[in-house]
């Protein structure tokens, strides 16, 4: 049986991308401490494929770029799936979303938007808002054009 996570992602007509890569560094994608799960970062990633490289402002629109944040959004919601946890227990509490940025650029918050809108989206306004910041990167792992990290709680 879907949860209502998964049915709330179909009602969209959203779906969870292929499973991502291996990591590539010494590290796990999720760590649990009590009730919280931290996700480690992820990007714009369709299976084994950076979808969205390069400096946002320059190589990356502002629309791909939040493109790429709602794809590391369904990353995310992919990880927490396939590591076990039940979707319809998460809520959202803090994102750091970091921007590979032209120096010009400065609407980080607008691109991030792009993860927070989907995550809203999916679990709604209860579960789904979250505190959030937003920076600007001089350079990104694989020179993705977004990457995005959070901490959800477990509710009980």
């Amino acid at each position: 049986m879907a949860s209502n996570v998964e049915a709330r992602l179909a009602e969209l007509g959203l779906e969870l991308p292929p499973p991502l890569p291996e990591p590539r560094s010494r590290m796990r994608r999720t760590a649990r401490a009590g009730n919280l799960v931290y996700l480690s970062g992820n990007g714009p990633f369709r299976g084994t494929e950076l979808v969205w490289k390069g400096k946002v402002g320059r190589d990356v629109s502002l629309e791909d770029a939040q493109a790429a944040a709602a794809l590391t959004a369904l990353n995310m919601i992919r990880v927490l799936r396939d590591e076990g946890y039940d979707l319809d227990r998460l809520r959202w509490v803090k994102a750091l979303g970091m921007v590979n940025s032209d120096p010009s650029f400065v609407d980080q918050a607008a691109v991030v938007n792009g993860f927070s809108q989907t995550i809203v989206d999916v679990f709604g306004e209860e579960k789904g808002l979250h505190a959030r910041s937003a920076c600007g990167m001089a350079s990104m792992p694989w020179d993705m054009a977004v990457e995005i990290e959070a901490i959800c709680e477990l509710e009980t």
